[in-house]
């Protein structure tokens, strides 16, 4: 495995279309990355409620499957002028504030998402989905260290969350935290032994802190798994930096380094 104990830059996960520009070559990194990994609207709004939430009143329903039909064809100012209607009328519809939250999330109004996603966490406080889309606002917000809060509650709350994992490795990386950082993506792996993003979160942070052989190896893994043509070309493109050189490519036609076994349990 790769070990992290320099202090040196890394990074990856999840981001939205419409971000404002990032300051911060490292931090900008690890979220030019997770642009590549955004979770669709649908989908995320298919989490919407938790272990203990309640369907929403009847009356309100329709509007909200309304809301959620804009948020997903990212009509972001129809989703909020619905959502906000239902809440107008309700001001404990939860649904409402999460959906809302990811409208404005992801049309660049981050505090009013932030603000929604805690309304839904008063609402739902066992609800991991608050926690980890507040988590992402934080860490879009640059707010790593209060992203980390929030991930770490979410994994707290559902252990074999990915995006709670994978979200919280991504806040150890801004944080410089690495050690913890390979960890958290190396219990995904033991949750989802194919997943590409956190091989390449792998990978990335083995070239941000000079093991190219070992970042060629998760590289290639990743590489073999990922789907998505826009994060492709950025494995591909870093797998060839980092066999540039004969050296190194002669250590890389050695074959892939064995995926080490995730940590023996949870880190909390």
């Amino acid at each position: 495995m790769c070990s992290s104990g320099t202090t040196a830059n890394i990074r990856i996960s999840p981001k939205q279309p419409n971000r404002p520009a990032l300051r911060g070559s490292a931090l900008a990194l690890i979220l030019l990355v997770a642009a590549l990994h955004a979770v669709v609207p649908g989908n995320a709004s298919a989490q919407t409620w938790g272990p203990q939430a309640k369907p929403p009143a009847v009356a309100g329903r329709n509007q909200i499957t309304e809301g959620q039909e804009h948020l997903e064809k990212r009509r972001y100012p129809a989703a909020v002028r619905v959502l906000s209607a239902v809440i107008l009328k309700d001001a404990n519809a939860a649904e409402a504030y999460l959906l809302r939250g990811q409208a404005y999330d992801q049309s660049g109004a981050p505090q009013k998402a932030l603000q929604d996603f805690t309304k839904y966490i008063a609402l739902r406080p066992s609800d991991p989905t608050g926690y980890i889309k507040r988590a992402d606002a934080h860490n879009f917000n640059q707010d790593p260290q209060a992203a980390l809060a929030d991930y770490g509650e979410a994994a707290k709350l559902a252990p074999k969350s990915v995006p709670a994992h994978l979200g919280r490795g991504l806040a150890n990386s801004a944080l410089e935290r690495y050690d913890e950082a390979i960890k958290d993506f190396q219990w995904v792996l033991t949750l989802d032994p194919d997943n590409s993003e956190a091989l390449g979160n792998i990978g990335l942070a083995c070239m941000l802190t000079g093991r190219s052989l070992e970042a060629v190896s998760y590289f290639e893994k990743a590489l073999k798994r990922e789907k998505d043509p826009r994060w492709r070309s950025l494995l591909e493109k870093w797998i060839q930096d980092m066999v540039k050189s004969a050296d190194s490519r002669n250590q890389a036609g050695r074959g892939p380094v064995r995926t080490p076994a995730g940590p023996s349990g949870p880190l909390w």
